[in-house]
């Protein structure tokens, strides 16, 4: 019932990319979640689980899905959910059955799609693509207030098209190596804590210094002759800053 594939679709097809880099999964099947997790997180996507929905689930880097059990819906109320259908860049996927009457209500609050309890962890994420690649959404401003392009010296990050350059050659990220990226960007001169790393790009406290740092070193490889903007503070952290 909740297989990723079927015979005329595999995993592998529909899952490739990273339209959708960060997926949030709250009062799900258990089965459902599994295979989710097993589609998304080969294509290097981060995966989450969540007891219940909260209006500070938002990014401002990276596009993001929700994806809810209607229990979990009805629990959090219309508020919380208008917080996060306002967001740029954010899909609610509804999960369950309900009424026709509780259907529109629900699509007039701005949630992207409601699915039957036996939908396959493939087309959750078609319908999350096709949310992220419609002309609403491409239009929409871009998540950051810094502007859709950033351009620092040699180095330049479309927020718009997730894409970053160093000169006119394209740098590929993992999503996670992405969202260290625009973490450092976000927060241009400042010094960044591991821990703070940690709980806002792998959304998970505690010390796991040598996560960080490995993070850090693929990153300042991958960015070549940029790799000295990210600048390691000596017992503390790292700052990211165009000025050498």
């Amino acid at each position: 019932m909740t297989a990723c594939y079927n015979s005329q679709l595999d995993c592998s097809s529909v899952c490739a990319g990273s339209w959708a880099g960060r997926w949030i999964l709250i009062g799900l099947d258990g089965a459902l979640e599994r295979s989710l997790r097993a589609c998304l997180e080969p294509q290097g996507m981060l995966v989450l689980a969540a007891p219940r929905l909260l209006p500070e689930m938002r990014m401002t880097a990276l596009p993001q899905t929700i994806v809810c059990s209607v229990n979990a819906l009805s629990d959090a109320g219309s508020d919380v959910l208008k917080a996060l259908t306002g967001s740029t860049g954010v899909a609610v996927l509804v999960v369950g059955d309900m009424s026709p009457s509780r259907r529109l209500s629900v699509l007039l609050q701005g949630v992207s799609e409601i699915v039957s309890p036996d939908v396959l962890a493939g087309e959750l994420y078609v319908r999350a693509q096709r949310f992220f690649c419609s002309d609403d959404v491409v239009s929409r401003p871009p998540p950051s207030n810094r502007g859709p392009v950033i351009e620092l010296g040699e180095l330049a990050i479309d927020r718009v098209a997730h894409r970053v350059f160093v000169g006119d050659d394209e740098v590929h990220f993992s999503t996670l190596e992405y969202r260290l990226m625009n973490d450092f960007v976000d927060h241009c001169d400042e010094l960044r804590t591991r821990q703070q790393l940690l709980a806002d790009v792998w959304s998970a406290p505690g010390d796991a210094s040598r996560t960080v740092d490995t993070h850090v070193r693929r990153l300042r490889v991958k960015l070549g002759r940029c790799g000295w903007m990210i600048q390691t503070v000596r017992g503390l952290g790292y700052r990211f800053s165009a000025r050498s």
